[in-house]
């Protein structure tokens, strides 16, 4: 048996068997994502393409959004563990002169992690915007054909006129209007 493969331990599930991967298997399959592709990456490793799949999409599926670029996934969890590393050395090392360098590397990891945090929350938040203001559209498009076929279809069906039902249904709606904008006001 392969060396990766012993480092593969499988959990069953209902009617799935997810690969639970060692920590050092998946810092290694991470090192290479992006660099070359799931097979080759399996091949030299000695693992299945499955652990590297996995991998993979534990990156994606980490990243609670909308949508997600792999590779910004990938160098974000990259920098986590340099940030990691730089900072365990600099507690470790003796020599001051070493840790300088080690604490720069560790804050400009930091650095760069949090700028792509905050360019990834604002795409997340465009893509949430544009999302709502699409369903709006829909409600209202909705709405709107309901109102126009349910009035015609009552107009024909009892008789009345067309107008004076648009008429009411114009004023019950500028009403609800004006209720839904006080209780904003008031927070409610």
């Amino acid at each position: 048996m392969s060396p990766g493969y012993r480092k593969m331990y499988l959990l069953m599930t209902k009617d799935l068997v997810v690969p639970k991967i060692e920590e050092r298997t998946r810092r290694q399959v991470l090192r290479r994502l992006g660099t070359r592709t799931p097979r080759q990456i399996a091949d030299e490793m000695g693992v299945t393409p499955d652990v590297v799949l996995a991998v993979k999409r534990d990156i994606v599926d980490s990243m609670d959004a909308l949508t997600v670029d792999e590779h910004v996934a990938k160098a974000f969890v990259d920098l986590q563990e340099v940030v990691g590393m730089a900072m365990s050395e600099f507690q470790s090392t003796e020599d001051a002169r070493s840790k300088a360098p080690l604490l720069s590397a560790a804050v400009t990891a930091t650095k760069t992690t949090l700028q792509m945090l905050e360019k990834w929350a604002s795409k997340n938040s465009g893509a949430v915007e544009t999302l709502n203001k699409k369903r709006q559209s829909e409600l209202i498009t909705l709405m709107q054909r309901t109102v126009d076929s349910g009035v015609e279809e009552i107009a024909e069906t009892y008789d009345l006129d067309k107008q004076e039902l648009f008429d009411v249904f114009n004023r019950k709606l500028v009403e609800a209007a004006m209720d839904m904008e006080s209780r904003n006001a008031l927070g409610d």
